[in-house]
């Protein structure tokens, strides 16, 4: 349970452990994930009822872009006039 994020590869592996049918408890473990992790991974990508680990990646990318934090402290020493 060391990453953050999931990585492009993780995505492929859970679809590939979906189809086998394995549990998210067991994908969870071989992952080294939490099983709520898995859970909501599933949920957020899952279009139509199938796992997308390419639109998922997408989703992700996009997510990211539009949330990341500005940088206050860089904009602040623009402002001060030297």
């Amino acid at each position: 349970m060391n990453q953050k994020h999931f990585t492009i590869l993780e995505r492929e592996n859970i679809l590939e452990f979906l189809a086998h049918g394995l549990p998210k408890a067991e994908i969870a473990r071989k992952l080294k994930k939490h099983r709520s992790n898995i859970g909501r991974e599933i949920k957020r990508n899952t279009i139509d009822g199938k796992y997308s680990p390419f639109n998922a990646q997408l989703a992700y990318q996009e997510r990211k872009q539009k949330c990341e934090a500005k940088n206050i402290l860089k904009e602040s020493i623009l402002l001060i006039d030297i």
